[in-house]
């Protein structure tokens, strides 16, 4: 069945690429791993929304976690803990926010509207001198034109 969907979706770009040959529509696309079309201005937005949730202004400005996680949004910690939106938005804006850095991000598209976000983190709280390694994987849903996160989950790894 899923061999059957992925031949679909390659006779579907085929025709798309036929009707629109040297169209730009077709330089902003590329073939992910599962064979998903996935577009690059989609995938640099979804990135940049993932950095932009990590800057400490975002951090600490109510109204925009609020804009950017979804209702129903729920997170698995790298520490064990799961919440969900109220308890982001009652943490995080009084928080001191930590130093992240990340690398190899990668997005594939689940759904029309719904696409995952890996990338690997590196995180260092402003309180302490642990610093933590995890691999990263979020999901944005499209919501009224606007993107949303509504799951992210931190798994602990090795040093990288």
């Amino acid at each position: 069945m899923r061999i059957a969907r992925q031949v679909h979706q390659l006779n579907n770009f085929l025709s798309h690429f036929k009707n629109a040959q040297s169209s730009s529509r077709l330089k902003e696309c590329y073939f992910s791993s599962l064979g998903t079309i996935v577009n690059f201005k989609l995938e640099n937005l979804l990135v940049e929304l993932e950095l932009h949730l990590q800057k400490p202004e975002v951090r600490s400005n109510y109204s925009e976690l609020a804009r950017l996680i979804s209702d129903d949004f729920i997170e698995f910690a790298a520490t064990g803990c799961s919440f969900g939106k109220a308890e982001v938005l009652a943490r995080l804006p009084d928080e001191r926010a930590p130093t992240i850095e990340t690398s190899q991000f990668a997005v594939r598209e689940l759904l029309e509207g719904v696409c995952q976000v890996t990338y690997r983190a590196k995180l260092k709280k402003a309180d302490d001198n642990v610093t933590s390694f995890s691999m990263r994987s979020s999901i944005w849903r499209q919501y009224q034109g606007d993107w949303q996160i509504v799951f992210h989950q931190g798994t602990p790894c090795k040093p990288f």
